[in-house]
């Protein structure tokens, strides 16, 4: 997210394999990002994981102090897990996400395991203090049912029970 883009929310990603990196929330040329909320999210083997980027000068950072990270799983990411210049991070996962059959391309199987650490790992957005209510994501990417246990998954898909 870049340039004024204030107010968003970015969750139940499931991100992989990227060269880039995962999410990267910042602003330039005078502009600020703040009021970001990154939730319920899987970074795995991109080259960075979350961050937040952007200077207008020494020590003038581009982003708010009203960013929230939070409840998101990174692993494996090759440059940084998580790296922040004025957003609160809490409850952050560093664990093998566990799919059925992580391939690194489109041919894997990105469900979760039912091993998985990132089942019943996340939350609404709308429960966590400091962000903007945006309602609950009832379905996952394939269209199933969310909550299937008593908290909702990280990453883009539910795990049916």
């Amino acid at each position: 997210m870049w340039h004024f883009a204030s107010n968003e929310v970015i969750n139940n990603n499931t991100i992989f394999n990227n060269g880039v990196g995962c999410i990267v929330v910042g602003a330039s040329g005078g502009a600020t990002n703040d009021h970001t909320v990154v939730d319920n999210n899987i970074c795995y083997k991109t080259h960075r994981g979350i961050g937040e980027r952007g200077t207008y000068g020494p020590g003038q950072y581009a982003t708010g102090t009203h960013n929230i990270y939070s409840n998101n799983l990174l692993y494996q990411n090759s440059t940084y897990e998580i790296s922040l210049q004025t957003g609160t991070a809490s409850d952050t996962v560093s664990a093998d996400p566990q799919f059925v059959k992580y391939t690194g391309d489109s041919s894997g199987d990105y469900h979760l395991s039912s091993s998985s650490p990132a089942i019943d790992a996340g939350l609404p957005s709308d429960t966590i203090p400091g962000s903007r209510t945006v309602g609950f994501i009832t379905r996952d990417f394939h269209g199933v049912a969310r909550p299937q246990g008593c908290c909702f998954d990280l990453g883009a898909d539910e795990y049916v029970f």
